[in-house]
């Protein structure tokens, strides 16, 4: 169950045309009630760009079938 986005900080623009580029790091994984929670950060760059383009925390939980 997708829970939300945390912290969504657009930090430079990007240019028509631009190629994109993503990373994920898990920055927390936890239990909440009846479920695990994990926080995953993701890194958006463009191509030719001195900064990420967007940097967010994606907030997930998984419940037990």
């Amino acid at each position: 169950m997708n829970v939300g986005v945390d912290r969504l900080r657009f930090l430079s623009p990007v240019t028509v045309g631009a190629l994109l580029g993503a990373t994920g790091e898990i920055i927390k994984v936890e239990a909440v009630k009846d479920a695990i929670q994990s926080t995953v950060r993701i890194t958006i760059t463009a191509e030719g760009a001195a900064k990420p383009a967007c940097v967010l925390d994606k907030i997930s939980r998984y419940y037990p079938a």
